[in-house]
């Protein structure tokens, strides 16, 4: 059982799908997710099935593609889901204060030593990264490269923090759940 599944990913009957109201169509982003709640909201469950396999093709091919395809998601990331901040947006909040945490350990010209300075900032600005990090190997059980796949994670939470007005801007106007 999950919370979410992409709708690139999913298959629900029809009779499910109108019963929920289906995607809300003015939703640029993240209608899958508001949908998902929805269904959770009913009382009904979502499921995945590992024995499917999906294969995207339209997946970015530079680090500038990749940093708009997040910065989009994140859009709808802010926009969407109720009142209650997810996961993603929570951990977002927290790497975007790590980093301005380790920006002020730079540049605060306190006690410590430059060096040491460098370290404790260095380990700020990756702690959300490596939390992630930890959390998708214990999920996949599978070997990935750590040190770019650090960088994308902090390549991806510095396009969901640039998503943030935007989102918020779209969180504010009105919103209607398409039928």
């Amino acid at each position: 059982e999950r919370h979410y599944i992409n709708s690139a990913n999913f298959a629900v009957r029809r009779d499910v799908f109108e019963s929920v109201g289906g995607f809300p169509e003015d939703f640029e982003t993240s209608e899958d997710y508001e949908y998902c709640r929805r269904i959770r909201a009913a009382g009904l469950r979502v499921y995945q099935s590992r024995s499917l396999e999906v294969a995207h093709l339209d997946n970015p091919r530079t680090l500038g593609a990749f940093f708009r395809k997040m910065r989009w998601h994140g859009v709808g990331m802010w926009s969407s889901g109720g009142r209650r901040l997810n996961k993603p947006a929570l951990m977002t909040l927290a790497n975007l204060l790590l980093l301005l945490a380790a920006v002020g350990v730079l540049l605060w010209p306190g006690p410590l030593a430059w060096p040491l300075r460098l370290v404790v900032a260095v380990l700020a600005a990756l702690a959300v990264p490596v939390m992630t990090l930890a959390f998708r190997l214990l999920q996949v059980r599978r070997a990935v490269p750590v040190l770019p796949s650090l960088f994308l994670l902090e390549l991806f939470y510095l396009a969901r923090a640039a998503a943030l007005p935007a989102g918020l801007a779209a969180r504010a106007r009105p919103r209607s759940v398409g039928g």
